[in-house]
This record gives C-alpha cells, sequence and structure tokens, in this order.
C-alpha cells in the first residue's frame, strides 16, 4: 500500500512526516531519505512526525531499527532526533524504539504532541 512523505529544511533543523500504510520498506524509505537530509543539509537536528495508520510488527521494528542504528553510526553523525506519533496506539513500541536508540548512543526523544518534539529540539 502506499504512504506519503515529505520532508523540509526549517529554522535549524529537518522536519519530517509521514502517512499511510507503514510497511517495513516504507519505514526504511522514510529513514534513509532523512539520513540522507542530514548529511545534505549538514543539520543534525530532526522532528520527524509519524502519522501512519497501523504499525508494523515489534519484530520488524528492531530489523528496522537495527539497521538504522548501523547507518548513523557508519556515517559517524551525531543526531539528536525528536520523534511524535500521531496514532497513540503506537506508544509502547515508540518508548522500546527510544530505549534502543538510547543504548545505541543515539539522542532520539518520542514526545505526546508535535510541539513538544519542536520545542525540545528547538532548545538545543
Amino acid at each position: 500500500m502506499d504512504y506519503n512523505f515529505k520532508i523540509e529544511q526549517r529554522d535549524g533543523y529537518i522536519y519530517a512526516e509521514s502517512s499511510g500504510h507503514e510497511t517495513l520498506e516504507n519505514s526504511r524509505a522514510v529513514y534513509e531519505s532523512i539520513i540522507k537530509k542530514i548529511i545534505e543539509w549538514n543539520c543534525n537536528k530532526v522532528v520527524y512526525i509519524e502519522g501512519f495508520e497501523n504499525q508494523i510488527p515489534i519484530s520488524e521494528v528492531c530489523v528496522l531499527m537495527d539497521t538504522i542504528f548501523k547507518e548513523v553510526k557508519t556515517a559517524g553523525l551525531k543526531v539528536r532526533f525528536a520523534f511524535y506519533d500521531r496514532n497513540g496506539d503506537h506508544d509502547a513500541v515508540n518508548l522500546l524504539s527510544e530505549s534502543l536508540a538510547g543504548a545505541q548512543g543515539i539522542n532520539a526523544k518520542v514526545f505526546q504532541n508535535e510541539e513538544d518534539a519542536i520545542a525540545w529540539i528547538k532548545a538545543c
């Protein structure tokens, strides 16, 4: 199924947003696009707003996170990543992803609303 993704550079950070149907491939494409823009725009602060109507199984989330963490480390990126999921039913898995990121030395935080995510990014 299809998904939508947009990414733009804002005042001091990258803003990315997705919606539609989530698959492992869609999510991987989203995160790879974000990593490319981090490098291209030389900007290590990201606000990602996820609006997928569903969530991939936890086993696929773990595969996705492992792949993304390796890409971030291989590129030598020091990223500050604010994440907000519009679907509150996804909170438990998102908090697991936050913990996995922290264990890998990646500064990622899950927020309950977009405004707090943006405020956290702007505060650093």
